[in-house]
């Protein structure tokens, strides 16, 4: 999203005043997984940490949500005898992100774009229909002055 707050011409600076106010304080986290070939794609989660967000108050959130309090911890927990002999844990050698991981080679930052773009035109949207309903109310003021 823009780190700049823009006034419309309209717009006094003593209105929209303050940035802290129009910085976002909630994060979501998207979980994205496919393999390598991409023949297993797992289906999009979000994760946050509020167990009933404010946002989806009104609309039911489109991907599955779950909620963790401590969001930021990562733990790999194994069973100290494994019988089955199926789990091998390895650490990639360096510099072979792309290959092993392939959601690095583009796909999570299209996704952003993707995101921030159809946001951005979400808000254009709503901003010009403001616009319009202010214009329609001022012209309705004006005729109904015209018809005194």
């Amino acid at each position: 999203m823009p780190a700049r707050t823009y006034l419309a011409y309209n717009e006094s600076r003593k209105t929209v005043r303050g940035t802290k106010s129009l910085k976002a304080k909630y994060r979501f986290t998207l979980v994205l997984c496919v393999n390598v070939d991409g023949s297993c794609k797992i289906e999009p989660l979000i994760v946050g940490k509020a167990a009933k967000p404010h946002c989806f108050r009104d609309s039911p959130c489109p991907v599955p949500y779950i909620h963790k309090k401590m969001l930021g911890l990562i733990r790999l927990s194994t069973d100290t005898g494994d019988s089955t002999g199926q789990v091998s844990i390895f650490f990639f050698p360096p510099n072979s992100t792309s290959v092993h991981q392939p959601l690095d080679q583009g796909i999570i930052s299209a996704v952003k774009i993707n995101y921030t773009n159809l946001m951005l035109s979400k808000f254009i949207e709503a901003y010009e229909d403001i616009e319009r309903m202010q214009q329609l109310a001022n012209q309705a003021k004006k005729e109904e002055k015209v018809s005194i």
